[in-house]
Parts: C-alpha cells; structure tokens; sequence
C-alpha cells in the first residue's frame, strides 16, 4: 500500500476558509466524480507467492486542490488516490 500523505482532507468538498477574515480563499468548489462512500474493490497479491486477494473499501474523503480521494480499506489501511485509479476499481 502507498503510505498516507499527510494533509488536510476537505469532507465538504469545498476550499479552505481564509483565518483572517473567515471568507473562502476562492469562490470555486469541486465536484468530484466520486462521492464520499462510494465503494470500490481492489486485488493484491498475496505475501510469498500467494494468490490474489480482494480487499473492499470506500471514498472517506476528497482533497479538491490536490483532486485526490482518501480511501479506507475493510482492514484499517488507508491511501490517497487519483480518479484514473479509484475510476478502476469502483463496483
């Protein structure tokens, strides 16, 4: 597994607030293709020659700026990925 990048996670899917005065650095959002939730199934080959495993998961949260979604695994692992990627593996 990628290890997780350290960043804040936008859950509302819209640009940070401005400390100084409240007010949204910019006035876009992002829309993401997929949504918090949405759930995807990605294989790995198993440790030591083993066969492959299917290991389910959902969208937890999107970065807008950086467009990656942070993704949670059945088993507690996390990563980052991009839409091309996460685009493979939805159900």
């Amino acid at each position: 597994m990628v290890p997780l990048r350290r960043r804040k996670l936008l859950h509302n899917h819209k640009p940070p607030s401005n400390a100084k005065n409240g007010k949204s650095s910019k006035e876009e959002t992002w829309d993401p293709k997929f949504h918090i939730g949405t759930r995807f199934r990605e294989a790995f080959l198993g440790e030591n020659g083993g066969g492959e495993r299917l290991f389910s998961g959902h969208v937890a949260a999107y970065d807008g700026p950086a467009s990656l979604y942070h993704v949670r695994y059945e088993d507690g692992e996390e990563e980052e990925m991009d839409e091309d990627k996460l685009e493979e593996i939805v159900v």
